[in-house]
């Protein structure tokens, strides 16, 4: 009898030791399936950004001048509030000799910017840019009004990535000059890189050569991540814990946004 029991007992648990095998590898499947979905939808958000700005270059180049008012109106059909929730803005930073700064500023100012400024303007170098355009141009948007991107060396690298390979370039983590001191979110730009039509643009030095401005969107990471968990999967954000890097490796450094998801027990997951 307790041979038989031993044995019954043996087989018993080695059937709930499988049950919970089986149970177990059915949730990292179920696991690996959502996050793949989570991954994907965020890519696709990127292509998105990608193909707004290759639409802005585009305007850029089927017109010699675009004015602020066309650009507004451009961007306003694009309902960014409700089919792009994720992206800060939409911009055009035009590239410019120094010599040509004095006469942007006192064009813009003319427009109705009395205190337009290229900043930061010093030290002196012999190529700015400056944020010329930037929809919607709503108060955060604003503070970026004027800003020379090409002045941050994280920003830089991106835009030169652009300018040289004449693709779409991310830049690392950075905080938006759009960022005031409350819910301050870290961000990255996506850029896309403008040229004069007609030039060639066989090189990176032909491309420097014929380049006009980029055409960029700031995202902030924190929105970015809540526009998909609203519209796709509320559910994942209760089970979910996500972080977001902006780099080759995972570091406090590039870390741009990072959530804690509870179980229906309050327990970090």
């Amino acid at each position: 009898p307790w041979l038989l029991l031993l044995v019954g007992a043996f087989i018993t648990w080695r059937l709930d030791s499988q049950q919970q095998h089986n149970q177990q590898a059915l949730e990292q499947v179920r696991f690996h399936r959502e996050a793949a979905e989570v991954v994907n939808a965020l890519e696709r958000q990127l292509q998105d950004t990608v193909t707004i700005l290759r639409g802005v270059s585009g305007l850029f180049i089927s017109s010699e001048v675009v004015t602020r008012q066309e650009f507004s109106k451009y961007v306003q059909t694009l309902q960014l509030n409700t089919a792009y929730s994720g992206i800060q803005g939409v911009g055009f930073a035009r590239w410019m000799p120094a010599s040509q700064v004095p006469g942007h500023q006192a064009e813009v100012r003319a427009e109705g910017f009395a205190d337009f400024a290229i900043h930061p303007l010093a030290p002196t170098r012999p190529y700015y840019s400056s944020i010329v355009y930037l929809e919607p141009f709503d108060w955060r948007n604003r503070r970026a009004f004027g800003y020379d991107m090409y002045s941050e060396p994280v920003r830089q690298a991106a835009m030169r990535q652009a300018v040289e390979s004449g693709l779409p370039a991310l830049s690392g983590r950075i905080t938006l000059v759009q960022e005031t001191d409350q819910d301050v979110q870290s961000g990255v730009l996506m850029y896309v890189p403008i040229y004069k039509p007609g030039p060639s643009l066989a090189t990176a030095v032909d491309r420097w050569r014929a380049l006009r401005g980029w055409a960029y969107a700031p995202l902030r990471s924190g929105d970015l991540v809540a526009s998909f968990m609203a519209t796709g999967k509320p559910s994942l954000s209760t089970r979910f814990g996500i972080e977001l890097f902006a780099g080759p490796q995972a570091t406090a450094e590039t870390r741009l946004y990072k959530s804690e998801a509870t179980d229906g027990r309050g327990m970090p997951q």
